[in-house]
This record gives structure tokens, C-alpha cells and sequence, in this order.
């Protein structure tokens, strides 16, 4: 692979990681933070599928923490290409 292109592929690689880790951190902090202001809410009107919504809300939070994790791995594959690139 030439060096432009290796150069474009590294930091496409690292660009992805960052956006991944960034919409991996909102999507878990939307689901924590509707996950403890509805619990209450739900507990109190007696809404009998209010453990189905908080289940899913759970759930989201584990999609959410993998993407931040595949973001990382992502991040860090292309920084250590990067690197290696630069010194060959």
C-alpha cells in the first residue's frame, strides 16, 4: 500500500474510533439518564411493564458500552498503524 493511502486508511481508522467512542458515551448516558429519572416515575404510577422498559433500557446501555469498546479498539489500531507507518 502506498503512503498516502496507508496514511488515509490509518487515520480513517482512528476518526472512525473517536466517533464511535462519542456516540457510544451519549447513546449510554441517555439510556443511564432515562433509566434513573423514569424508574421512580414508573415505580410510583404502578405501570405494571415498567420492568420491560428498563430491561431495554439496560440493554441499550450494554449495545452502548460495545460500540464504545469496538470505538477504543479502533482508536488504538490506528494510532499503533500510525506509528509503525511512520517509523518504516
Amino acid at each position: 500500500m502506498s503512503g498516502r493511502r496507508a496514511h488515509l486508511v490509518w487515520g480513517g481508522l482512528i476518526g472512525a474510533g473517536l466517533i464511535m467512542i462519542a456516540l457510544g458515551f451519549g447513546g449510554w448516558f441517555g439510556a443511564n439518564f432515562l433509566s434513573i429519572k423514569l424508574t421512580p416515575i414508573l415505580e410510583e404510577s404502578g405501570n405494571a411493564g415498567h420492568d420491560h422498559i428498563l430491561v431495554y433500557l439496560t440493554r441499550m446501555q450494554a449495545v452502548n458500552m460495545v460500540v464504545m469498546g469496538v470505538g477504543v479498539f479502533s482508536l488504538l489500531a490506528g494510532i499503533v498503524e500510525e506509528i509503525r507507518h511512520k517509523d518504516s
